[in-house]
């Protein structure tokens, strides 16, 4: 995606070659109306993403142990699949089931 900054683009890129596969960015920079309050997505420094043949386990696995990559979050349900990056602050987290409002 165009608005991501240098970071994140090398990150996407390290990713696919690591598994030999282009990355799929399936949601990138998110309105105020689409994302949380702090969400890396609303600074457009994080990517939700799949690597096709390339299991999400396998994917948040390579993240969590790069250098430059600070959250990185799987999911359950319609996102399965899905692998969270950004660049922000050092995390890691799974989630599954429904927000509460």
């Amino acid at each position: 995606m165009e608005c991501f900054p240098p970071a994140l683009q090398s990150i996407l890129k390290d990713l696919g070659t690591q598994f030999g596969q282009p990355v799929v960015v399936t949601s990138g920079h998110r309105g105020a109306g689409r994302a949380r309050r702090g969400s890396q997505h609303r600074a457009c420094a994080a990517a939700d993403i799949r690597i096709p043949g390339v299991s999400a386990g396998s994917i948040a696995k390579y993240a969590r142990a790069h250098a430059k990559v600070g959250g990185v979050g799987t999911y359950c349900g319609r996102r399965t699949g899905l692998v969270h990056v950004d660049i922000g602050p050092r995390r890691s987290w799974h989630h599954c089931g429904r927000r509460r409002s």
